[in-house]
């Protein structure tokens, strides 16, 4: 009876529908009163019918029902068990077809591009949920951003399963385009298609053939790695073939269906670099065949002028290879195109002059997205701690008030902004910093803080002195990262320091100085001059200075330290520390000899 009346009700809620069954079962479950009571009676009742019956057949097994007079009985129950058992086992086959049959049609689904409706009907966002439950329908701008990623750097792996096999997709970056995979992974997570809000930092997994770099020094990629999908499979399908026992990946004739604005803006940011020809577009793409129908593509849809150039790559050998490079004549239509989408650290690549470096395009502010925001630094200061632990990157205080700003960066993001928590380091006089003065003077809930960028300790001094140069923040007087040049007095400062002193100050100098001379110093003390002048005579004399590239091992060597100063821009204090802490200086290790 409770099937009956359970199994009626459901069946007033769901559609048969190949396309709709799916979302009918949501829709019982999310907005049916009680709906998820009624289907899960339904389920269980059919389990608990299967345990009354097992109980039943211990309690003839008890009693002996099997022996005579009661034979015929027994044998015509038995049968009947066999039939049920049967006919469950015919049901689950069905089911296992439907299945098969329902995905094989949702992978030709495709919505709207601004439709949302497939992301927030499944729950595509948990994690432990089996791929096969994850079954879309799919919003368009994710499909075009898959498809047209598997040009660059995109990859997928394909994981074999029991009903039917899934497909998870990777992306790779180095750090120096960190601004590209942290706003995709931002991007992905709040569609639900990942589970982590940053990127990963892993081991660089590509090998160097470059005889000139050491391949015993360490370096790191981020990598994004997405939610397994039952629904993509079609995907890998279309890129990846076996051929003689070798899975080749080749581009599909219908590439051109999903090269929309926002994929060709993902596809330059990832592999994008802007020569003398135009927009280099370094595809992972072997066959000359699938560039020219990318190429094809581009010209049919956008009218995009791009050729096929033979191109150098200095990580595998010097391998020379054909890419793709859309003209310089076109550059003005791919901008009108993609700009809307770009991030705002590639727009340089939009550029109808060629630019060498990112660096030479400076970006208004409201053009910078930082990767994560505090809005209020007073309210959310434990947020921003327990966030950025142990990790390295560039940071900017914004006075909310008055639109000043700083910029900073550190190897542990955590502990300095501890040290900007911290009412007594940020007081003491010592600590002569306009920053510090700006947050005693206004308050921490009048400060905004932001993280620009998080990058590799080793590029990290070059990506601050890269938004130094592209912010021009105010309350940064030293203009140059990690170094004390630049560094200017006031106008008052200075007529302090050139107005004589007068008689009563020179009198108490004497004096002091005159203590100084009178009194004994310990052997101790005296130990402690000694190594401060010997220290002292080190920094200023003598002792000739390398610095070591961390990459390619070049040496650049100075007879002294006055000399390391002056010709690498840099103070003499700094040099010293960096010596004594064994820690790379942007790109260089700094040793004595």
């Amino acid at each position: 009876m409770i099937q009956i009346i359970t199994g009626v009700t459901l069946a007033m809620h769901y559609n048969p529908n190949v396309l709709e069954a799916f979302n009918s079962v949501e829709h019982i479950m999310r907005d049916v009163n009680n709906g998820w009571l009624i289907r899960y009676l339904h389920s269980n009742t059919a389990s608990a019918f299967f345990f009354l019956v097992y109980l039943h057949i211990g309690r003839g097994l008890y009693y002996g029902s099997y022996k005579a007079p009661r034979t015929l009985v027994w044998t015509i129950g038995t049968i009947i068990f066999i039939l049920m058992m049967a006919k469950q086992k015919v049901a689950k086959l069905i089911r296992v077809k439907l299945k098969r049959i329902v995905f094989s049609q949702l992978n030709t689904v495709k919505l709207d591009n601004n439709s949302n409706a497939g992301l927030k009907l499944l729950p595509f966002n948990r994690t432990r949920t089996r791929a096969i439950l994850r079954v879309g329908p799919h919003n368009g701008d994710i499909l075009s951003i898959l498809i047209c990623g598997m040009l660059g750097d995109w990859w997928a792996d394909e994981i074999k399963g029991q009903i039917l096999p899934s497909v998870r997709f990777n992306l790779e970056q180095s750090v120096k385009n960190s601004a590209y995979i942290h706003s995709v992974n931002i991007l992905l997570f709040e569609w639900g298609y990942c589970s982590e809000l940053r990127p990963k930092l892993v081991k660089k997994s590509e090998g160097t053939f470059d005889k000139r770099l050491d391949t015993s020094v360490t370096r790191f990629n981020y990598r994004l790695t997405l939610f397994t999908f039952t629904s993509f499979h079609w995907i890998y399908k279309g890129f990846y073939h076996n051929i003689d026992g070798v899975t080749v990946k080749k581009v599909p004739q219908w590439i051109g269906e999903y090269i929309t604005p926002l994929a060709l803006a993902h596809l330059v940011m990832q592999i994008g670099s802007l020569e003398n020809e135009g927009l280099i577009l370094c595809t992972k793409l072997d066959n000359i065949e699938d560039l020219y129908l990318v190429k094809t593509s581009l010209k049919k849809r956008y009218s995009l002028d791009s050729t096929i150039i033979s191109h150098s790559s200095v990580s595998k050998k010097a391998e020379i290879k054909e890419i793709l490079c859309i003209r310089a004549e076109s550059m003005p239509v791919l901008r009108s195109i993609i700009h809307p989408y770009i991030h705002s650290s590639f727009l340089y690549l939009l550029q109808t002059n060629t630019l060498n470096s990112r660096d030479t395009l400076l970006l208004s502010n409201e053009n910078v997205i930082p990767v994560a925001t505090y809005a209020n630094a007073d309210v959310q200061k434990e947020l921003a701690v327990r966030e950025n632990r142990g990790k390295s990157g560039v940071y900017r205080w914004i006075n909310k008030k008055t639109g000043k700003s700083y910029i900073g960066s550190s190897i542990d993001l955590s502990r300095r902004f501890n040290q900007y928590y911290n009412y007594n380091h940020i007081s003491d006089l010592k600590h002569n910093m306009l920053i510090y003065k700006a947050l005693l003077k206004s308050g921490y809930s009048n400060f905004q803080l932001q993280i620009l960028e998080y990058c590799d300790k080793y590029n990290l001094l070059e990506r601050e002195q890269y938004y130094i140069d592209l912010l021009k923040p105010e309350y940064n007087i030293l203009l140059n990262a990690a170094s004390s040049l630049g560094f200017k007095h006031t106008e008052k400062t200075i007529l302090k320091m050139k107005a004589p002193k007068s008689e009563e100050s020179l009198v108490k100098i004497r004096n002091h100085l005159a203590n100084l001379n009178a009194s004994p110093f310990s052997p101790e003390v005296r130990a402690r001059i000694s190594a401060g002048m010997a220290n002292f005579n080190i920094l200023s004399k003598g002792k000739k200075v390398v610095f070591t590239h961390i990459e390619t091992h070049e040496t650049l060597s100075f007879i002294s330290f006055r000399d390391a100063s002056l010709k690498m821009n840099i103070s003499r204090n700094t040099i010293n520390k960096y010596i004594l802490s064994q820690e790379v200086y942007g790109k260089y290790k700094i040793s004595l000899i």
